[in-house]
């Protein structure tokens, strides 16, 4: 029960961690994200890292709650997404219950706009580190580029929605990708080929 009990309390804090030190929410939290769930406690692998932030984006809701739910449900289940889902979203919810209670009327003054302007800045740098991170492992293969073009012309000429975007460059990648599938018989036959070759 002991065991049980400080796995739950490792998930809460680790996430309570990520809400608290993170400020502008969505994808700038990505960074943190992976440091502690990738980098420092290794709960998941890069590549299932990258396939939980996509299906969370997809899935209603923040990604950095999807992504909670997830982590949280492949390390303990229902109680650990729980747990991971209060960690994330307590530090929210006591950050804004304390500017509503108290710093409301402070909101216009320089301090707080300086404060503001340097975290606006902040969150822009964690986004293109988010970029990067995704950019480095996605950008190896044709298909992951290609449809990273069209997402951009879709969302920055065409002007769409993004969901819309997602649903296209999804079925997209979902199509293409079979159609490129290479069967397992067909890889025993090219890799026969391969090692006849290296014979002669």
């Amino acid at each position: 029960m002991q065991l049980f009990c400080g796995a739950y309390l490792k998930i809460f804090a680790t996430f309570f961690r990520i809400g608290i030190f993170t400020f502008g929410g969505g994808y700038s939290m990505i960074p943190l994200i992976k440091r502690e769930i990738v980098d420092n406690h290794h709960w998941v692998s890069m590549k299932e890292f990258m396939e939980i932030i996509a299906v969370g984006q997809t899935a209603p809701g923040a990604v950095a709650v999807n992504t909670a739910t997830f982590v949280g449900y492949k390390m303990a289940r229902y109680r650990g997404a729980v747990a991971a889902v209060l960690g994330v979203s307590l530090p929210s919810f006591l950050v804004i219950l304390a500017i509503a209670t108290f710093l409301l009327r402070f909101f216009n003054t320089p301090i707080f706009t300086a404060f503001f302007k340097g975290a606006a800045g902040a969150v822009v740098a964690l986004l293109a580190q988010v970029s990067f991170i995704f950019g480095k492992e996605i950008f190896v293969e044709k298909l992951s580029i290609i449809l990273t073009g069209v997402a951009l012309v879709a969302l920055l000429w065409l002007k769409l929605h993004p969901l819309l975007v997602i649903l296209i460059c999804s079925g997209l990648g979902f199509w293409l990708g079979n159609k490129t599938r290479i069967s397992p018989e067909d890889s025993l036959i090219e890799e026969g080929k391969r090692k006849g070759k290296e014979k002669k």
